[in-house]
């Protein structure tokens, strides 16, 4: 006959002449030893940490690293060592999944959709625009953005550029009746074909250094503009050298 715990647990005991599994043998019990007894830390105050952050603060802000000259110098001294290969990226030559892409991607557009995400703050907005304004954008080149457009640019002479390229976009050939995008009201609209200048000389308006362009793949060509001026060339077939007169 097997016994079972007396405390109630329901479980078998080892032998036949215990009445408890080791350690239940207090189960449900009052605990007579610390009745009366006043804990040791009662009335105590809690570890003051104040001191150490101090200590911590003050370390930060005196921080070698947080100096201009010593942040070049480690930035310079770890492009010099990937470069001669002392160094390799754990990155170099591995691709993550298009699971964990989408993944990451689904995550960061939750964030920039979500109206109370720190992202859609004003605050974020001003210092974000701030902090890649003129000069310190990667892709500024000496204001070349603020150079005005040739008097004969105009709306009729971009609609016919338009008309000119069968009202589709030359890179990606989607036509423009299926472009559309949100206003700041989030309405669904439709846009028109963007005219790109091949050469990037804002006051060459030749219609053989024009071409129409919808706005992402616009957006693709304001980087590695030689890339670009060759890859348009070769697709309209145009001499590079008659192209590039007027530049």
């Amino acid at each position: 006959m097997t016994n079972l715990c007396k405390c109630g647990c329901g479980e078998k005991v080892r032998l036949e002449f215990h009445k408890y599994i080791h350690g239940h043998n207090n189960r449900g019990k009052p605990n007579l030893k610390m009745r009366g007894r006043i804990p040791h830390n009662k009335g105590k105050t809690k570890y003051n940490y104040e001191p150490l952050k101090r200590v911590s603060e003050k370390s930060r802000k005196n921080s070698s690293s947080k100096k201009i000259e010593v942040r070049n110098k480690i930035k310079n001294t770890l492009k010099r060592k990937y470069a001669n290969g002392e160094l390799k990226s754990p990155m170099k030559d591995k691709h993550h999944t298009e699971k964990s892409t989408l993944k990451t991607s689904n995550s960061i557009k939750a964030l920039w959709r979500d109206p109370n995400s720190i992202y859609n703050s004003k605050e974020y907005r001003n210092k974000l625009s701030k902090a890649f304004s003129l000069e310190k954008n990667p892709r500024w080149l000496d204001g070349k953005s603020f150079e005005e457009y040739d008097l004969n640019f105009n709306n009729k002479f971009k609609e016919i550029i338009r008309r000119k390229n069968n009202y589709r976009c030359r890179l990606c050939n989607i036509q423009q009746n299926k472009l559309f995008t949100k206003d700041w009201k989030k309405r669904i609209i439709n846009y028109k074909l963007h005219i790109h200048h091949i050469n990037y000389n804002k006051s060459d308006c030749r219609i053989i250094n024009l071409i129409s362009l919808c706005h992402p793949c616009h957006m693709k060509t304001n980087h590695n503009r030689n890339y670009w001026i060759s890859f348009f060339t070769s697709l309209l077939k145009i001499n590079n050298e008659v192209l590039l007169c007027k530049n």
